[in-house]
């Protein structure tokens, strides 16, 4: 049992550290700071997230950064959205009591829409 467990944890571990993945529907996603052309309709507002201080230490700023544009991809494409307008891109770090810090988690925040232009 305790080594069950134990793989369980190193397996969760491990996937914590990963990009979250793009799904397929979301591939054609665009995400911009741009205003989107006045036929677009707005669906709402998505957000996207990768890391916090336990995985994030143990995540590149790659991943992190790729995992959050990835979830909010996923996200803006779950309302049916094709377009979204990038409101605020955040990196949390966690200094260690010395002069150096870790980036630990990126989230961003945009607005998301269906234009049938793009």
């Amino acid at each position: 049992m305790k080594k069950i467990i134990f793989l369980t944890l190193i397996v969760s571990f491990i996937s914590g550290c990963a990009a979250i993945k793009l799904n397929p529907n979301a591939k054609n996603v665009i995400v911009t700071p741009e205003k989107p052309d006045k036929d677009c309709k707005y669906l709402g507002s998505v957000s996207g997230d990768q890391g916090n201080s336990f995985t994030g230490e143990y995540t590149s700023n790659k991943n992190l950064e790729i995992g959050a544009m990835n979830d909010l991809k996923n996200n803006a494409a779950a309302l049916g959205a094709n377009y979204v307008q990038l409101i605020t891109n955040r990196a949390a770090s966690d200094s260690n009591g010395q002069q150096t810090s870790n980036q630990t988690s990126v989230s961003q925040v945009g607005n998301a829409f269906f234009c049938k232009n793009k």
